[in-house]
Order: structure tokens, then sequence, then C-alpha cells
């Protein structure tokens, strides 16, 4: 992970394990602020000039931004400047890196929800607008636009990167020239000039076989395990125009590999490289003779064998991933190719057309992309792949977007408080948890079911075509070798040449071992020689051929962390001795059944996990809906008052459908019942009221009665004093007038409860009014705390009067015990009043709190408060409060009394509903 060869791009990150650190570090650092976030909110919220708020936010966003641009700018580092694939509809190219940047950055990409959630409170204060990251919608928008995100990332720079890489393999694969192989001819060529040996067989032999033999067996024996090595012999008086002709086309024109080197580099008639090495030996006899070697390409000798499950091609050759196909045209012909893809042997139509563009390209042609490159006048390369489905990035985006959904519903759940919750919702969590278990079983059972099937159909398909392939490399050995009597026979050139062309024809690299194990012929000799395998055959293929007798055998190895299939068979003679045991890597670049059964494990479990969190969704949408209307009867029964309960409207027949029937039955009925309680309690509160209203006239009607009787009997007796005691008299009676005055009123403004219209106030302006209104004496303090534009719906002249009820109380309290303190001769207290208008704990609510320093309401009279007729103060009928109450309460409102914490009086608290449409506009 810290290997440059990996990924490096600078001095900070030189390694990805560096740059893995680095996300960490940011990861943790976002993870500790949210934890610690209920300090700095606390700090924020006491600032009441919203400029914290507004800081907090910005810090925030700015913080998000830089994620966001950090996540971009490292995600197109790694891409361009690493050998890890991020794409993940490239199965076959995937590594355990790509898990590693994958929960990296997804890790990463949490802490932007994190982040916005943090400001949710500044927002909703700011903008009054609402939002939790972690709720549903938040977890299924945050995963989407995260997949949506990482899949634009890895396909747009995934494609860039794709070009970068397909115009350096253009490049090489311009260069025709063999390095390697040049450094290995520069090697021989002076050995076979100076073989003596050579020439004596020259001069003796016309089978030029035996030459040839000798050459690759004394100096080329490598070469020819991966070129095809041919021998040419020239006279001086050569007449034949083939001969003349071959001899051309291989040294005219031709380019020495090095200074001085008798081996020359051309191209064929069809365009092809070759090297052609010279070499004049001289007789007395026969006088001049010309052996020239040519050397050409086995074409498919990358594509078998150990060279393919290795990686390791010859040296200085162009490995190019098996899934990619190329050809080289010359003169719009085509003259050399590799791979699946079949390739016009002319140049035509769109292939003709995007050739002549002298610049690279890029085109779809049916369900192939090609990349042109146009090499030079007359020569052009095209290397193709086959176009990604539409379904592999549909899966991909959906692979990510599981992980992500997932990531973040692990971190919401460790936020919530889940305690109470399933026996809250008792059998709605069980219906819910019974619906998704056994939809989670019929998934999980369903997938596996699906992922063995996938893979035992793969492995079936690469044993068949496995043991086909070992059965006519068997039958094909054993055709050669019927008359042997030992494995020491087939370590001959003859026999190892005869190797060779069945390793060519089946496309597989043989090795030979004797009947006790031990290697003694291959057709790669490096991958023994630099002990990347041991001389020994496998125990386990020794044993079941040996001992077990198996007609062959398959094993798979593992050399260097890369596992591939071993084919083992034992070779017979005719008389059914075993003379060896040959052995081929299976190796078939045509077929990807691995690719393919880990795509359809990954679509399957795609799948699975998509239909699990629909299902989630569904069964809790049709529990919700099959529990709402007994929901809907108990928050009926709960908030409704007498005669407010409403019926349910349920058109389905089922088993709920009974229980909505009777409730709605037991509503009607209550309704009845309710309309003849209201009946007696109108009747009787109107009898309570006209006692109530005889009670406050008789009190004053009494006196006036007996002063005015005096009057009268001072008149009748002709007394003096009756004059003077008039004035007294008529006092009396106007004073018992006004509170009869008072009485009326009072009844008049209950009886106007029920009658004013709704209409929009501002609660500040009200209170500020209010307070201005009282705020003229000396001997009392007011202060009031506002909060702007703070509107509701109701009467305003009856809410008019509820403040003026409970600041005149509040006055008449305080001026009260004042009196008292002076007439016990203490100091009396300066009067303290505080009106506060804030937002309540309530949603949707305003508080108005009227608080004084007063003495407060005994605790034995606080339960009879609010009831009618009750007062504290020597004069006055008791009707405040209550009908303060009722106001409220007729505005959707209510009225608490406590005990004011700061000022030790009293603390009546007024909570009245927002207005909605207010809010609203």
């Amino acid at each position: 992970m810290f290997s440059p060869t990996v990924y490096a791009d600078g001095p900070i990150m030189y390694s990805l394990g560096a740059l893995l650190i680095i996300n960490a570090w940011i990861t943790l650092l976002f993870y500790a602020m949210y934890i610690g976030r209920r300090t700095v909110l606390e700090y924020v919220i006491a600032d009441k000039s919203m400029k914290r708020h507004k800081v907090m936010v910005g810090i925030v966003t700015l913080a998000i931004a830089l994620t966001v641009v950090y996540v971009v700018w490292t995600f197109r580092s790694i891409i361009l400047n690493s050998n890890v694939s991020l794409e993940l509809y490239k199965i076959s190219s995937l590594s355990r890196f790509t898990l590693y940047i994958y929960v990296s950055y997804l890790a990463l990409l949490s802490t932007i929800p994190l982040a916005i959630q943090m400001i949710r409170y500044p927002i909703y204060k700011l903008t009054g607008w609402k939002y939790d990251v972690f709720s549903r919608f938040g977890r299924c928008l945050f995963s989407s636009l995260a997949a949506l995100t990482l899949l634009a990332l890895f396909s747009i720079l995934g494609a860039d990167k794709e070009n970068n890489r397909v115009e350096i393999w253009m490049n090489r694969l311009a260069i025709d020239r063999d390095l390697g192989l040049e450094l290995q001819l520069r090697g021989v060529e002076n050995a076979i000039a100076s073989d003596n040996s050579l020439a004596s067989v020259v001069r003796t032999t016309t089978d030029y076989r035996v030459l040839l033999n000798r050459i690759t067996e004394s100096y080329m024996n490598r070469i020819s395990k991966d070129y095809d090595v041919s021998l040419f012999v020239f006279k001086d008086n050569l007449q034949d125009p083939q001969m003349l002709k071959m001899f051309n086309d291989r040294v005219l024109g031709a380019v020495p590999i090095a200074s001085g080197s008798r081996f020359v580099y051309s191209r064929n008639s069809n365009g092809r490289a070759q090297y052609t090495g010279m070499f004049v030996y001289y007789s007395p006899d026969s006088g001049v003779t010309k052996l020239l070697l040519g050397v050409n390409s086995k074409s498919d000798r990358d594509e078998r064998g150990y060279s393919f499950i290795l990686n390791s091609g010859a040296l200085g050759a162009v490995i190019i991933p098996p899934q990619y196909s190329y050809s080289k045209y010359i003169d719009g012909k085509l003259v050399s190719y590799k791979g699946d893809y079949p390739y016009p042997t002319i140049l035509t139509g769109r292939f003709k057309e995007k050739s002549n563009d002298m610049t690279s390209s890029r085109t779809i042609i049916g369900n192939y992309v090609h990349f042109f490159c146009h090499v030079s006048q007359d020569e052009c390369i095209v290397i193709s792949r086959l176009k990604i489905p539409v379904l592999q990035y549909v899966v991909s985006a959906c692979l990510v977007l599981l992980l992500a959904y997932f990531w973040i519903s692990l971190m919401g759940l460790s936020r919530r408080k889940q305690s109470g919750v399933f026996e809250k919702n008792y059998y709605k969590s069980r219906v819910n948890t019974v619906l998704f278990m056994s939809m989670l079983m019929t998934l999980v059972t369903m997938s596996i079911i699906m992922v063995v099937f996938v893979y035992k159909r793969n492995d079936a398909n690469i044993m068949r075509l496995m043991t086909n392939k070992i059965s006519t490399i068997q039958s094909l050995m054993e055709d050669r070798t019927r008359g042997l009597t030992s494995y020491k026979a087939l370590a001959t050139a003859n026999m190892t040449a005869i190797i060779d062309d069945i390793g060519n024809y089946t496309r597989s690299d043989i090795t030979l071992y004797t009947p006790g194990g031990k290697v003694f012929n291959t057709t790669a000799p490096e991958v023994f020689e630099k002990m990347v395998l041991g001389s020994r055959t496998n125990p386990d293929a020794y044993r079941n051929i040996m001992y077990s007798n198996k007609r062959y055998y398959i094993h798979r190895e593992n050399v260097g962390g890369i596992r591939f299939y071993t084919m083992y068979a034992p070779i017979f003679n005719d008389n059914g001795d075993m003379l060896a045991i040959l052995s081929a890597p299976y190796t078939d670049s045509g077929l990807s059944f691995k690719t393919d059964a880990i795509f359809h494990s990954i679509f399957v479990i795609t799948v699975f996990f998509i239909l699990l969190i629909i299902t989630r969704f569904m069964t809790t949408k049709v529990v919700d809906k099959m529990f709402r209307p007994i929901v809907e009867m108990g928050r009926k029964m709960v908030y409704a008052r007498t005669g407010g309960l409403e019926y349910i409207i349920y058109d389905n027949e089922d088993e709920i459908s009974g229980l909505v029937r009777a409730y709605n039955l037991m509503v009607h009925d209550l309704n009845e019942s309710g309309k003849q309680v209201a009946q007696a309690e109108r009747e009787r509160a109107w009898s309570e009221m006209a006692r109530q209203v005889a009670h406050e006239i008789k009190n004053p009607l009494t006196p006036i009665k007996l002063q005015i009787q005096r009057l009268i009997r001072l008149k009748a007796k002709n007394d003096p004093s009756w004059e003077t005691k008039f004035d007294d008299i008529s006092r009396l009676i106007l004073d018992s007038i006004d509170v009869l005055t008072d009485t009326a009123n009072e009844f008049s403004t209950f009886a106007k409860l029920y009658t004013e219209e709704l209409v929009p106030i501002n609660l500040d302006e009200m209170a500020s009014d209010q307070i201005s209104m009282f705020d003229d004496k000396d001997n009392i303090t007011f202060q009031y705390y506002g909060l702007k534009d703070a509107w509701v719906m109701g009467p305003k002249p009856q809410l008019v009067r509820v403040f003026v009820n409970l600041l005149t109380n509040a006055v008449q309290a305080i001026e009260n015990q004042q009196t008292e303190d002076y007439e016990a001769g203490r100091e009396p207290v300066h009067g303290q009043i505080v009106l506060s208008l804030r937002n309540s704990t309530k949603e949707s609510f305003y508080d108005i709190v009227f608080e004084d320093n007063g003495p407060g309401i005994r605790d034995e009279n606080r339960s009879r408060l609010f009831t009618p007729n009750f007062t504290t103060k020597s004069s006055g009928t008791g009707l405040g409060l209550s009908i303060c109450k009722n106001i409220l309460e007729r505005c959707g409102g209510e009225i608490q009394y406590s005990q004011s914490f700061a000022l030790k009086g009293a603390c009546f608290t007024v909570r009245f509903p927002k207005s909605k449409q207010i809010i609203s506009q």
C-alpha cells in the first residue's frame, strides 16, 4: 500500500497509504466536530443577534465546499496516477486496493451530511427551514448523490486514463523491432560465425535440417521456443528466381540491428517484421556458401502458457490486457493482429474513414469501442474492446449507492435513542419484523442458490474445456511416441521440436516429467530456470497418476499469489508402458467464465439488497396503512373534546372494518349523549349565571334600598339633618350604581367571547404597546423582551383584555404588597414586572410570560385560580382570570401559573398558537 508503484503524486501523497491516512484524518476531524457539536451550538445560541449563527453556517459551508474539492481532486489523482482500477464495471481488473479506496472515500463523503446536520439549528433560526439528513429521504438523497458522483468521476476520468494507456500501447506497437530478440541475436551471432563444425556440415551435406537442428540446439534453443527459425543456403551461382526473390525480400533494404552485426531487420511482403542473419563460409572445394537464418515471431506466443498466466511476455513485448484486441494496417492491408475482434483484412467503410484521420480518435462501431492511431502515411494501428453494457454501469452505481446508504444508516442508528420504540409500537414493530425477516430469508436463500449455481456452472464449463484440452494433448503426444521405449527418447532434439509443434497447435506450454516425477523437457524452460516452478511434479498429481491410475488429473496451483489450473496426464507407448507424465497450464483468453461469474454474483447480490430495501419501505407502508384506523382512533380519542370526536372513513371490508364501525357507532352515541349533556350544562350554566347575576345585583341594591329608606324616614320626621344626609347617601348610591355598571360590563364581555372575528395580530407590537401604557409608575420598573414578526390569528380586543388583566393584576399585587410593607413599618420593595415573548418549547406556539416580584399566589389557592368568583383582592368579581382562560382556550391557546424563578413572585405563561397562514406568507 505504501509502494510508489501502486500510487504516487507528489511529496505529500507519495503513496496510497499516505493518501488514505490523510483521508482518515479529515474524516475523524469531522466526526470529532460532530460529537462536540452541542458545545458549539450552545455558544452560538447564546448570541441573540444571529451573528454567530451566520458565522457557523459560513464556516461549515466552506468546509463542505473544500471537502468536495478535495474529494474530486484526490479521486482524479488516484485514477490518473495509479495502477489501481476504480471502474467497478471492469470486474477483472479490481483489487483489494479498490476496496480500500472506496471505503475511505465513502467515509470521507459521509462527513458532508454530518456537517450539514451540524448547522441544522442555525439554518432553522435563519431561514425557518427544517430538515433531517438521517431521515429516510435524507439517506436516499445522500446515497444517490454519492453514487452518481463517484460513478461520474470514475467513468469520465477512467476514460481519460484509458485513452492515455491506449496511446502508450499504440506508440509501442508502432515500433516493430523486438529489442529483446535483438539482444539475444547479438549474443549468439559471433558464436555461430566462428563455429567450424557448421562449415564442415555445409561442405558435406545437402540436408540442411541437420544444420538447422545444430544451430537451434546449440545457439538458439531459447529463441526457437518463442520464434520460428528458418534456414536458407545460397551458393554464388544461385539461379533459382524464387530463391533470389526471397533473398532480396530479406536482405535488400534491410537495416542492421547494430553496427557490424550480421543480423538485419526488415519487413516481409505482408508488412510483418522479420530478422535475417547472413553468415558466409568458404571452402576451396565448394567456394563461398551463404547461410541465411530467418527469425519470425510466433504471434500467439504471449497468449498461452506461463507467459500469459504470469503476465510476463518476451523482453520488450507490449503487454496488453486480454480484453483488448489490436491490429496493424500497412497500405490498407491487415499485417498483424491479436485478440478476438474480427478485423477486416482490408480497410473499408468506417474503418477506412477513421484510419485516414491523422489524429488519434475513439469511435464506437457495433458493440466495440475502437481506438485509431495514424502512425504514418501508410500505417495505422487499431485497438479495440467490447463496449461496456449499460447494465454494468447501473450495477456499479447501485453497488456504490447501497454501500453509501448502509454507511449513513449506521451513522443514523448510532445517534438515535432507540429505547422503548419497539415496545411503543408493539404490534406494528412485530408485524414489520416478521415480514422483513421473511423477505430477508427468502431473498438470501434465492441469492445463495443463484450464486452457487453460477459458480457451479462456471466450474463445470472450465472442467469440460480442460478435460477436452488435456485429452487432445495426450492423444497428440501418444500418437508421436508409440514406438518409444524410454523417456530419454523424448529428450532428443527431434522430439523437442515435436513437443514445440504440439504446444503451438494447442496453444499450451507442455512440460514432461519422468515416471519418477522429475522434469526433463519443457517448452517453457525459463520458469524452471528462474525457479518460478519446482523441478518436481506436484505430489497430489503424482499420487493420482501413479498410484490411483487416473487417466488425467487437474490440480489448482498457486504461484506467487496467482492461481491457475494445471492439467496432468500420463503418456504411454504401444506396449502400455508409461513413458512420462505431461503437464500443461490451462489458459484461454477467449473465455472469461470467472469474470462472468463474479459479475452475475455481484448483480444478484445488488438486486437482492435493492429488493430488500424496497421491501422494507413497502412493508412499513402497508403495515402503517393497516394500523392507520386504529392509530386514528387513539389519536381522536386522546385529543378530541366532548362532542368533538370525528368519524373514521374506512371503505375496506376486512378485519378492521368491524372495529371501525363499532368506533363510529360509539362516536354517534357519544355525540348524542354529548348533546344532551351540553343541553343540561347550558341549562345549569344559565341557572348558575342567573343566580350569579342576581347575587351581583343584589349586593349593591341592598345598601341602596337601606339608604333610601333611611332618607325617607328622616324626611317623614322632618328631621332637619336629612338634607345634609342627602349628599352622603347620594354618593353611596352612585358608588353602588358604578358597581352594577362594572358587573354588567363583565358579563357583557363574557357574552362577546364567541362573536368577535379573528384577525392577524403582531404579538410583539401589542405587548410593546401595553407595556408603554403601564410604564408610568415610579415605584415599578417594566421590562420587555420581544420577538420580531410574531404573528398570530385571534380576536384582538379580547387578547388586549388578557394583556391588560394580567398586567393590572401584577401592578395591583405589587402595590398592595408595598402598602402593607409601609403600614408595617418596613421598607417597601421596588416593584419589577417582566414581559417576555419567545418561541415555545411546544412546536408552532409562542410563549408570553408575565413575571413580577409581588407576593404571588399561595399554594392552597392555585387549584381555584382560574375558576369564576375566585379572587384574592378585596374588590372585584373574580371573573378576570376565568375570562382570560376562556379567551385563550377558544383560540387554541392555554394559560399556566408558576412561581417566578428570577423574581420569586407570580409567573403567568400564555401559550398561543402561531398562524400557519401568516408564516407561509
